[in-house]
């Protein structure tokens, strides 16, 4: 999985990391140890709340692929939905989480 192979590079833009799915715990349990997640927590939002309170749930009650950036003071900064079919692309997250931080949070990683 690409967010564990590169959780060095969200942790240097002071991120923490947080897989959810609408799966059952158990179903989280099996797919962390067959890809060896060990760098963040996964969590189950097997009652769509989470999925729901984010605006990523579909009427049919599935998710896509959906990525969240929040940030400290619980405000959405930015969304993004890819099929299941897709990966998502690291490079994009990482470019926007640099360009949130670039806004006030630290001159470290401003792009340029």
């Amino acid at each position: 999985m690409g967010l564990e192979k590169d959780i060095a590079k969200f942790n240097e833009l002071n991120t923490q990391v947080v897989g959810i799915s609408t799966d059952s715990i158990y179903a989280q349990q099996a797919f962390a140890k067959q890809i060896l997640v060990r760098s963040f927590p996964l969590a189950s939002d097997f009652k769509h709340q989470v999925a729901e309170a984010y605006g990523v749930l579909h009427p049919n009650g599935h998710t896509e692929r959906a990525t969240v950036i929040v940030d400290k003071a619980g405000k959405v900064r930015w969304t993004q939905q890819v099929p299941l079919t897709q990966q998502r692309d690291l490079n994009e997250m990482l470019v926007e989480l640099r360009r949130i931080e670039g806004q006030g949070l630290s001159a470290k990683h401003r792009p340029e």
